[in-house]
């Protein structure tokens, strides 16, 4: 299906998009929150560095799935394969969106009015606003992610589900050779395969009787031509 293998790579460029986004952002992130302030350590959060690693594993998984299939019938691109790569990826950023809306108890922060203190004045601070828009941005990519691999591989479950109780088996098939309508057991001709694989022809010719070819000379009767007659006398 051609269909399937287009929505396949556009579900993948995206996914690769997206996690190049957040893997600059988390990683902007990181860097702006971890150090030392006032000769204390500071750590970045948990959620940032889910949303970094997980970002970073997308990256190397998917984009090999995408760029070998291209060219070769890579042992990434099967279907089995894909289905369980995909699904932890797919718990991966679950968990990174989860894990991002949790440290603002699922509220969405006003990121235009964060000000902090400067002797008697009140400015806002750019740098809070940045990171509280990278927050949000981070956690929003988290949940698209979630949701790109969460319809795709619910696709592909049912469609090698459905080929495979029509006798076809595409598990260890890549989506872009795969045929998921085809019905398993049947030649292109339309006949029944036998267990050898050669098509089973209901019109195929009948064996070779050599018994027919025998008969004996006495059950042929009838009346001699005059030839075989002369012949009969000159003996």
């Amino acid at each position: 299906m051609r269909t399937f293998w287009l929505a396949r790579v556009g579900t993948f460029a995206t996914l690769i998009l997206f996690s190049v986004i957040v893997l600059g952002l988390s990683a902007f992130f990181i860097s702006k929150t971890s150090g030392t302030v006032a000769g204390f350590s500071v750590n970045s959060p948990a959620w940032a560095n889910l949303a970094l690693a997980t970002s970073i594993l997308t990256l190397v998984s998917v984009t090999p799935m995408l760029v070998l299939d291209m060219f070769l019938d890579a042992h990434t691109s099967k279907i089995l394969v894909e289905l369980i790569v995909l699904g932890i990826l797919n718990v991966l950023w679950l968990a990174s969106g989860a894990d991002a809306a949790a440290y603002t108890n699922g509220e969405v922060p006003d990121c235009s009015n964060l000000e902090i203190v400067v002797g008697l004045l009140v400015v806002k601070d750019n740098t809070l606003i940045t990171l509280c828009r990278s927050y949000q941005a981070i956690e929003a990519f988290s949940w698209l992610n979630w949701i790109i691999l969460m319809g795709y591989v619910i696709a592909l479950l049912v469609f090698a589900i459905l080929a495979s109780t029509r006798g076809n088996s595409v598990w260890m098939s890549s989506v872009r050779k795969a045929d998921f309508s085809a019905k398993g057991g049947n030649s292109s001709n339309g006949y029944p395969m036998t267990q050898q694989g050669v098509p089973a022809n209901p019109q195929a010719p009948a064996p070779y009787n050599q018994n027919s070819y025998n008969q004996s000379p006495s059950m042929y009767t009838g009346t001699p031509t005059t030839q075989h007659a002369q012949l009969a006398a000159q003996v």
